[in-house]
């Protein structure tokens, strides 16, 4: 095997050479928009997040200042708590997805709820959202949301 600057050469013993392109954006880790207005959930998701895998993880306090984030800043992957003072969840994925149609752009967003009765994935979907994780959130159930939505080709 050869590391070159921009790309990875393997040589197998038969003749066949295979080579992989890298660019700077494949070597990021995956940006993460955490939006959460409780200090310890927010503390808890991030934890959990690091302890999962190698994220860049960016936290919003409300669905304004997740809008405006979203704005100014590519994200791969959006956590969207669905009850939040001043903007909720749904209301700012509603925005962010009107945006979007102007953009022709698709950032996945994950609605984060404790309530699932009154919260059901079909509002969530609704809305705009692309899928629904319960609060408290479980390791298991979150690496297989993230493994879902980041690792799309």
């Amino acid at each position: 095997m050869k590391i070159e600057s921009d790309k990875i050469v393997i040589t197998l013993a038969s003749p066949l050479t295979f080579t992989f392109h890298m660019t700077q954006a494949n070597l990021q880790p995956p940006q993460i928009l955490l939006v959460e207005d409780d200090k310890i959930n927010q503390m808890v998701a991030k934890l959990t997040l690091e302890k999962i895998g190698n994220y860049q993880i960016e936290i919003a306090s409300d669905g304004q200042e997740a809008i405006d984030m979203t704005a100014n800043k590519r994200y791969d992957l959006i956590l969207m708590d669905i009850n939040m003072p001043f903007l909720n969840g749904s209301i700012a994925t509603q925005r962010i997805r009107q945006r979007e149609q102007q953009t022709n752009t698709h950032l996945p967003i994950i609605g984060m709820t404790a309530d699932t009765v009154t919260h059901d994935l079909q509002a969530c979907l609704e809305v705009g959202m692309d899928d629904v994780l319960d609060k408290p959130l479980v390791v298991d159930s979150l690496k297989k949301i993230l493994n879902k939505w980041l690792n799309k080709d």
